[in-house]
């Protein structure tokens, strides 16, 4: 395997590229899903999804549903089907239909993902959520208003980049960054990625062995391999034992034997380990140097707070204990009616779906009398977090979340009599 040296390319500050070796890419038609999410109110009995040819050649891409906290045959029915793609046909519309009941169950998602065939690629995005809205009006039996808030703030925007090309093309090999949910092919690039380190892994090929997982840094503008960037910040190379560097892909001519190659150290980034090289008469070797950002120091960790502090001494004396049908959270009162806490607090991942028992006790008045439990009136959840839940659970054992899903992760219930009472 071979690794380009990063940031290499003029303006290429900010990416960070890897290759092994190189792959010619073929023309196929490329299918995607018009959007990364959806969503339906549970009266509106279908939903229709829009799927895409962006290659416009000729083309199959079979189409499926599976189960998340909204189940096939309960909640909607499920679909598995294939469209087919003439030259230059661009879209096809798949419908699945929504069940309809008169219970307040709470909102549900299920998935939605392409295959590609062997006539056409995927392109992003090729899965998505569906989120089934209920519209049921609120019961008298502990069921709950569950309310999503518009999407979060964007991140601000960042040039950085990653891409790999991966060998041999006969294995239709896939990469993504640790804690993307989705696989990406040879030759695509994940872009919009902040500064710092990034590990690559691969997915398992029959037939083929994986590469190991790669550590890679996306760097700020004017750092790295570029050759417009400073000397002082510019990652450089050398024999061991010659005076001068050399930039990255810069090609020396040697005779045979056995050297070492270093890298030179540059601010803020850790250089790569020396490495051994074999130079054999008639070949040229590439060598890997991956630079990665080097870490600020980790903020100090939190501690356990004793009962006393956490229920006398500001800000924690507004904190209270929230029982759920699978377990006890903790809370804090954040406004007059208001309490704010973790969505997977109220968000059961075996089960994938919201609690419906919930009760707060608060704790300011504990060891003078017992507090009485109120129930929330309902709450906000940020958009999305259910079915990323789901999708998390999917894709791992449950109980264990994503960065996509702990962005997510923030909830607010909303109380009739104020939760700090007292």
């Amino acid at each position: 395997m071979v690794v380009g040296a990063l940031n290499d390319r003029p303006g290429g500050a900010g990416t960070a590229s890897t290759f092994v070796d190189l792959a010619t890419v073929q023309t196929l038609p490329e299918f995607t899903l018009d959007r990364a999410s959806y969503a339906v109110e549970e009266g509106a009995g279908s939903i229709a999804v829009e799927v895409r040819n962006t290659g416009g050649t000729a083309g199959e891409v079979d189409f499926a549903t599976s189960d998340g906290s909204a189940l096939a045959g309960i909640n909607y029915t499920a679909v598995a089907t294939r469209r087919v793609f003439g030259a230059g046909d661009t879209n096809k519309t798949v419908n699945i239909a929504i069940a309809n009941n008169t219970v307040f169950q709470g909102d549900r998602a299920f998935r939605i993902a392409l295959r590609a065939t062997s006539g056409g690629a995927l392109g992003e995005p090729s899965m998505a959520g569906v989120k089934i809205i209920d519209d049921d009006a609120v019961g008298t039996n502990g069921s709950r208003t569950i309310i999503e808030l518009p999407n979060p703030a964007s991140p601000p925007a960042s040039a950085g980049a990653i891409s790999l090309t991966l060998s041999p093309p006969a294995a239709n090999g896939q990469w993504r960054p640790v804690g993307d949910p989705l696989w990406h092919d040879s030759g695509t690039a994940v872009t919009g990625l902040a500064s710092g380190n990034y590990i690559v892994e691969f997915r398992a090929v029959n037939g083929f062995r994986a590469p190991d997982p790669l550590t890679l840094a996306v760097l700020t503008p004017g750092f790295a391999g570029n050759p417009a960037t400073a000397e002082a910040s510019r990652a450089q190379w050398r024999r061991q034992g010659e005076a001068a560097w050399h930039n990255s892909g810069e090609l020396v001519s040697l005779n045979s034997g056995v050297y070492v190659v270093e890298f030179k150290p540059i601010p803020l980034l850790f250089e790569p380990p020396a490495v051994e090289v074999e130079v054999i008469a008639g070949q040229t070797n590439s060598v890997t140097g991956a630079y990665v950002v080097a870490e600020t120091p980790a903020a100090p960790k939190p501690q356990v707070l004793t009962l006393a502090q956490a229920t006398t001494q500001q800000p924690d004396l507004f904190s209270g204990q929230i029982k759920v049908d699978h377990g006890f959270a903790s809370g804090c009162v954040v406004q007059k009616h208001v309490v704010l806490t973790a969505a997977h607090v109220l968000f059961e991942d075996a089960s994938l779906s919201f609690a419906t028992d919930v009760k707060w006790f608060f704790q300011r008045q504990r060891g003078q009398y017992e507090p009485a439990p109120q129930t929330p009136r309902g709450w906000y959840v940020r958009e999305g977090y259910s079915a990323q839940s789901a999708g998390d659970g999917a894709a791992q054992e449950p109980g264990i979340s994503t960065p996509a899903s702990q962005i997510l992760d923030i909830a607010a219930m909303f109380f009739l009599d104020p939760p700090g009472r007292g």
